[in-house]
């Protein structure tokens, strides 16, 4: 090789080790950030490459040095032991890859003393490492292969996998006769082995940058996923916050949540006949089951649009839009005779009945005032029904 080509070649795996090296802080650096077990796997796989990366310039700067050789091959294996490693636990879920991690140390130790001594000429165990090398790669682009990412961010895997495929291809041109048989010239042969490193820098930060918008997809699924968590575990916060205990109704801060706006609609105040007696003298487990069985009875009559709120121990507010009084005195009628038909609670020898007062309102600032005239309303039927009962 010609001493400008040398010279090169020199440079260019100059530059390799030292974007190598940035690639491995980079991922080492999200790893200490994120937390992330593949960041963590592809920092060590990279710092791999770049133990093996030194380690050739050292040996071929200082022969007294020969004895790191087996670093160079061992550090490459374990680049790819670890790349496979980092995409198997992806997402964030480990598999059953553990303990296979001792086991591959070990063969790969074996193997790279073995490859060191097996031929007296570099270039013949190169060429061997060359294809072993690229056989070991084959898990890891398999591994991305299968994984799963959403459709508009297909090409990320696609550059990942394109990327790994030629630094494969890279190794396999490298190790063959293409460039360095009789028939390919000399400056064919000289110009693809002076930038080989260049080419495998290329790719390797192709693939670092690959595998960083993949990451960047989970996280971003992860997010996702913990917001609409935090969505559900917030609307079923404001439904508990809004939710009367007992009953399932709306309690009574509900009431001022409701949107009415300039709206015009119905509010009916509805009140339990006689439960403090039922409460006094049969205890308040009994009242609570007449306070459900009646809120349950109203709910069955009820629209979907229409909102019922427990206002008070036996007092309910229903809001009604878009229906007329003739029809809310209707349903309360309806409400009434199902309460009728239903058997007694026992030890009562009397169904439940209830007492209503209906009230109108339009727009936001009338329908304060139309609670407080369906509770007059109420209550004077109320007294009504205590003076029949009592007669």
């Amino acid at each position: 090789m010609q001493p400008t080509t040398t010279l090169l070649s020199i440079l260019g795996e100059t530059i390799q080790t030292f974007g190598v090296l940035g690639i491995t802080l980079l991922f080492l650096m999200l790893f200490r950030v994120l937390s992330r077990t593949y960041f963590l796997r592809w920092g060590q796989a990279w710092l791999a490459m770049l133990v093996a990366l030194m380690s050739l310039h050292l040996v071929f700067s200082f022969p007294v040095l020969s004895f790191l050789e087996p670093l160079y091959f061992a550090g490459e294996y374990i680049f790819a032991a670890l790349l496979w490693l980092g995409v198997a636990t992806f997402p964030q879920r480990e598999v059953a890859v553990r303990r296979l991690i001792w086991p591959i140390a070990a063969i790969i130790a074996v193997w790279s003393l073995c490859l060191t001594y097996s031929n007296p000429y570099f270039g013949n165990r190169f060429s061997l490492h060359a294809y072993v090398f690229t056989a070991s790669l084959l898990p890891a682009w398999m591994a991305l292969y299968r994984l799963t990412l959403p459709i508009s961010y297909v090409w990320a895997k696609k550059a990942a996998l394109v990327a790994l495929a030629l630094l494969m291809l890279n190794f396999v041109l490298c190790a063959s006769s293409l460039f360095s048989g009789p028939y390919v010239s000399e400056l064919v042969h000289n110009c693809y082995f002076a930038y080989q490193s260049i080419f495998d820098l290329i790719f390797e930060v192709l693939l670092a940058f690959s595998l960083l918008i993949i990451a960047a997809v989970n996280m971003k699924g992860e997010l996702e996923r913990a917001n609409r968590v935090l969505q559900s575990e917030r609307d079923n916060m404001s439904m508990l916050a809004h939710q009367d205990a007992l009953t399932g109704c709306f309690n009574r801060h509900a009431l001022g949540g409701l949107s009415i706006g300039n709206r015009s609609g119905l509010v009916v105040m509805l009140d339990i006949n006689d439960l403090k007696p039922i409460n006094d003298n049969y205890g308040h487990q009994l009242g609570d089951q007449a306070i459900c069985r009646v809120a349950h009875t109203v709910k069955a009559h009820l629209r979907a649009q229409d909102y019922l709120c427990r206002y008070g121990g036996d007092e309910f507010v229903i809001v009604s839009f878009d229906l007329s009084s003739r029809e809310a005195e209707q349903r309360m009628q309806e409400i009434q005779q199902a309460l009728k038909a239903l058997p007694p609670l026992d030890p009562l020898h009397n169904a439940l009945s209830i007492s209503w007062g209906i009230q109108a309102f339009v727009g936001e600032q009338a329908f304060e005032a139309a609670i407080d005239a369906a509770d007059g309303l109420m209550y004077k039927q109320k007294l009504a029904f205590h003076e029949t009962s009592s007669i």
